[in-house]
């Protein structure tokens, strides 16, 4: 419905009003003008009625008398020009008139006013004369003699004149009304439009506000009552204001801490549509997180357990939990609690669920029930094979002394075995230890100096697998380190790639400053990594061929010790490989140091 102005509902009242009163005054000012002249008239007639009556004769309808009624007429017709003169015997016959011939004339007993005067009254009417064809107005006096009705003298005056004076007088009041009425209707409107003005400022300054802009302020009317409202609506816009200003702050603190939970956080509603999602759920979940909001819970969180976990804490208003898998090309573990959101008259108006990433946790149980795995079978290979040729060693019959100097051999290296393994085992414990309390000890180092040392260390094994060692080193580098330690990285990483290289291929080292950071590559051409190995490669006790490596002597944790030397100076380890082209370990960490040093 199209709603008008309020000026347009005020303004047909003043034009009713207006119309009305030019109606009255017109209607008011034609009958006192029109009674005030027809009562001068009927006088007129009146006073010409009794001139007559002086000189009509005693007996007027005698054949004597015809003379003296004209004489007497024709006195009258002479002192007032317009004034129509007729004699009326008892009968109704008219004796004489002073326009029209008598003897022509019908009976006039059957006049209203020729009644009138025959019943000893004074007869007045008004009408449209049969003769003239005017609007006349006629005054009736019947003559007495001896208590009866002699005759009757009318007298007649024409109105038709004064009415066209009326008429025009009449239109002249009408359209000076109409005039009257439009200025009035233009002063309405002016004063209208003056008077609402303020409302129009009332409702710019409603449709501001409820545009959202609360800063503006409505200007203040000197009329009282409006001003009270306008200050009434700038006090309310103040506070809307300080008040939106202060949820506003209360939703951007509370988003802020949302977006940076470690927790994924999920809010819906009754109708199972997403009220909000914050980055880390959208995260978890792989959701397009500008696609959340208003959408039905199921688009957005796919696990059918974490739906049932939602849908069941807004059904039941209880707390609800469940751990649950997402799979994918890395499978994450989530523990969801859902609680039911509640209203102020605590009903249930939706849920909130909070989801826990455990993946890192169930990887690190893993990764410990397989250390414990590992380091159980690592330790009972080698004594499962100490206990078997002590146990023959010990037999009543005991054998042959060659024998015993073999067993006795392979117990050694048995022995040398586990206290490798121990020593690894200690030496990572320590480098983790000293990484996390940030106690790694370092100085400025020659670059050089390390690399040639664990060159020099792994010379011989290259030797004796047939393999050369390349390395480019750039004079000058220095870096702060804990020599040792970077030492042992480097010299790991040179003898993985000489274990793993063919008798006649080349092992190259290349180290060289890369901006702030230093960078170390061993790149060897050997057999080659399959790529599904390459993400554990650096695990404890990770092998890429068991049995290969245990027949080398090795431990299983060479890279991982690696791994963690190199993250306790602050720096990072790459590895690259193609099967059949060989492999390219490298490690990058600053040459300033850790960024943390101990203080």
């Amino acid at each position: 419905m199209r709603r008008r102005r309020l000026v347009w509902h005020v303004l047909p009242h003043f034009m009713l009003i207006a119309a009305v009163s030019t109606a009255i005054a017109a209607w008011f000012a034609d009958r006192t003008i029109r009674g005030f002249h027809i009562e001068r008239v009927e006088e007129s007639l009146a006073v010409q009625n009794r001139f007559l009556q002086e000189r009509i004769p005693s007996d007027p309808a005698g054949p004597e008398s015809a003379a003296a009624l004209a004489t007497a007429i024709e006195a009258g017709h002479r002192a007032a020009p317009d004034t129509r003169i007729t004699v009326i015997a008892p009968d109704g016959r008219v004796l004489a008139d002073s326009v029209a011939d008598a003897s022509h004339m019908q009976p006039h007993q059957g006049r209203p006013e020729v009644a009138a005067a025959l019943q000893g009254r004074v007869g007045r009417d008004m009408r449209r004369s049969d003769t003239t064809g005017r609007n006349t107005l006629y005054i009736a006096r019947p003559i007495h003699a001896d208590g009866r009705v002699l005759c009757v003298v009318r007298t007649a005056a024409s109105i038709t004149d004064m009415e066209e004076v009326l008429s025009g007088l009449q239109r002249r009041i009408i359209l000076q009304g109409i005039t009257l009425m439009l200025i009035a209707v233009g002063v309405a409107f002016f004063l209208s439009t003056r008077v609402l003005r303020p409302l129009a400022s009332l409702e710019d300054g409603a449709g501001r506000f409820a545009a959202g802009d609360l800063t503006y302020r409505v200007p203040v009317s000197n009329a009282r009552e409006i001003a009270a409202v306008a200050e009434a609506m700038n006090r309310m816009a103040a506070q809307l204001c300080d008040r939106i200003g202060a949820i506003e702050t209360q939703r951007s603190e509370l988003e802020t801490l949302l977006a940076s939970l470690g927790e994924g956080v999920v809010a819906v509603d009754a109708a199972e549509q997403v009220l909000y999602a914050n980055d880390r759920a959208v995260e978890l979940l792989g959701a397009n997180g500008a696609a959340t909001r208003g959408h039905d819970l199921r688009e957005v969180i796919r696990h059918p357990g974490l739906q049932e976990v939602i849908l069941r804490a807004v059904k039941t208003g209880e707390p609800a939990e469940a751990d649950v898998v997402l799979r994918g090309d890395r499978d994450t573990y989530l523990q969801g609690r859902a609680v039911p959101l509640r209203d102020t008259g605590n009903e249930v108006r939706g849920a909130v669920i909070v989801m826990n990433d455990l993946t890192r946790i169930h990887r690190l149980m893993v990764l410990r029930r397989d250390f414990v795995a590992n380091v159980s079978h690592e330790l009972k290979t080698p004594l499962t094979s100490i206990g078997g040729f002590v146990e023959t060693m010990l037999d009543p019959d005991p054998p042959p002394e060659a024998d015993r100097q073999r067993f006795l051999g392979i117990i050694l290296r048995q022995v040398q075995r586990l206290q490798t393994l121990v020593d690894d085992l200690l030496g990572l414990a320590r480098i983790e230890q000293q990484a996390e309390d940030g106690a790694v000890e370092t100085v400025l180092t020659p670059v050089k100096a390390v690399v040639d040392d664990a060159v020099e260390t792994c010379r011989q094994t290259a030797l004796e697998g047939g393999v050369a060692i390349d390395a480019d080193v750039a004079e000058g580098i220095s870096a702060r380190m804990d020599a040792d330690r970077i030492g042992r990285a480097v010299v790991n990483l040179l003898d993985n790639a000489i274990k793993h290289s063919p008798a006649g291929s080349r092992v190259r080292i290349e180290c060289r400053a890369a901006g702030s950071q230093l960078e170390l590559v061993v790149t060897d051409r050997g057999s080659g990594i399959e790529p599904q190995h390459l993400p554990r490669l650096f695990e404890r006790f990770y092998r890429v061929d068991k049995a290969r490596s245990r027949r080398d002597g090795g431990t299983g944790l060479g890279l991982a010790i690696v791994k963690h030397i190199v993250q306790a100076h602050g720096g990072q380890v790459a590895v690259e490989s193609r099967p059949g082209e060989g492999s390219r370990f490298s490690f990058r960490i600053p040459m300033a140091g850790p960024p943390h040093p101990p203080v």
